[in-house]
């Protein structure tokens, strides 16, 4: 067996070969895993927070790509850690030890990079997966590789074409409006009190919102204001090029709890992505969260509990 590691660029030219292998190697494992097209795979590597994947090698066998493994060393929230997006054999090709040969040439320049630890995880800028799908033949493989589990998730995906804002919703914002809650996209003059109220949830989401309202073009945030005053909110709503949606975080004040105003948040946030033409919302959840009901009214479906990874490098 004569197998060699080749780099390639995350970027849409140079992803043929990368999407083949996902789509033959791991997509048709799980629900979990979409199918990967080239202009899907280089948007998702260029990373959520403009930090690429920086190791991208495919396996190649008698110059016939038979292997692939995609790493970030620079990490969202870990720093001494990198991140796993990928590890894959062509099913024709394993049992040979390309996926070894791979993942010690990925440790190998984690190492180099000064990381302690790698990762699986969907805490990471470059998310071809959310994480992994315990029932699937790659997570037995890791954990035989020193992987252990360090936490899990409940993932639920919602197809958007026929889904529509229920009546009850509407008869909720009407409720709430007639309170003194109002419901609407956030205006610039909204920005200190909506910072003040992610402040009551951390600073990572009250960085996130202060860089978006920097923005040239910020993305919709939508707010509970009474008395002037924001008191839940859920985004910044953005969707991707290739129509993918997503939000960082939907949040009530304790004071204002047990009204509604999350649902309310919640299904406005769908009406938006639906009207901005999304057509495929996926979101997780901790297994202990309340909120879990309130997706899965709205019609989210329960796709996995999903697994993240890690190893000591």
């Amino acid at each position: 067996m004569d197998i060699s590691i080749a780099e390639f660029k995350p970027v849409e030219a140079d992803l043929g070969p990368a999407c083949d292998i996902w789509n033959a190697a791991v997509a048709p494992q799980s629900e979990l895993y979409l199918p990967m097209s080239p202009a899907l795979m280089a948007e998702r590597l260029a990373g959520r927070t403009g930090i690429p994947a920086d190791i991208c090698l495919l396996a190649e066998e008698a110059g016939r790509p038979v292997g692939l493994a995609i790493a970030t060393t620079t990490s969202l929230t870990d720093r001494p850690a990198a991140d796993l997006a990928c590890m894959a054999v062509m099913p024709g090709a394993r049992q040979q030890g390309i996926g070894e040969t791979l993942l010690r040439e990925v440790e190998q320049r984690c190492r180099a990079a000064g990381r302690e630890t790698l990762k699986v995880d969907y805490s990471t800028t470059t998310r071809l997966a959310h994480g992994v799908d315990p029932t699937t033949p790659g997570h037995r493989w890791l954990l035989h590789r020193g992987f252990t589990v360090f936490r899990d998730q409940l993932f639920m995906r919602l197809e958007m074409q026929d889904w529509r804002l229920p009546e009850s919703i509407v008869s909720l914002v009407d409720g709430l409006e007639a309170s003194g809650v109002t419901l609407r996209p956030a205006g610039p003059e909204e920005t200190p009190s909506l910072l003040q109220c992610a402040a009551e949830f951390g600073p990572w989401i009250e960085n996130s919102l202060q860089s978006n309202a920097e923005s040239a073009t910020p993305a919709p945030v939508l707010v509970a204001i009474e008395d002037g005053t924001v008191r839940g909110f859920v985004g910044p709503l953005t969707i991707s090029g290739c129509g993918v949606p997503d939000f960082d975080l939907i949040a009530v004040t304790a004071s204002e709890r047990g009204r509604g105003v999350g649902k309310a948040l919640f299904y406005l946030c769908l009406e938006d992505f639906r009207q901005r033409g999304a057509t495929l919302f996926e979101l997780m959840t901790a297994p202990t969260n309340p909120a879990q009901k309130l997706y899965l009214d709205a019609g989210m479906r329960l796709i996995c509990v999903l697994v993240c990874h890690e190893k000591r490098l």
